[in-house]
């Protein structure tokens, strides 16, 4: 930021802000973002493969639903997670 810039954002009784600083954090939102979105894509192959599985008989209904139903709470976080970057960050 320069000079000029400081001073009308004084005058404007603009907060001054240091744009590293905003640029770092994005990119680290940024990076988490993509993180989780990795992790829900490896879940809906494991969720494809399950289906899979339960439908040859290869594992007890009563298992299954209790995975169905730790993925359904992980979508439902991952969700909630996405909501708070996006109404705080953009």
């Amino acid at each position: 930021m320069s000079m000029a810039e400081i001073i009308t954002n004084l005058i404007k009784d603009i907060p001054i802000t240091d744009r590293n600083i905003k640029d770092e954090k994005f990119h680290a939102v940024h990076s988490l973002c993509k993180e989780i979105n990795y992790i829900g894509n490896n879940i809906n192959q494991i969720t494809i493969a399950l289906r899979q599985i339960r439908a040859d008989k290869k594992i007890p209904d009563g298992e299954y639903e209790m995975i169905e139903e730790q993925l359904k709470k992980y979508n439902e976080k991952r969700n909630e997670i996405s909501e708070l970057l996006t109404r705080n960050l953009f």
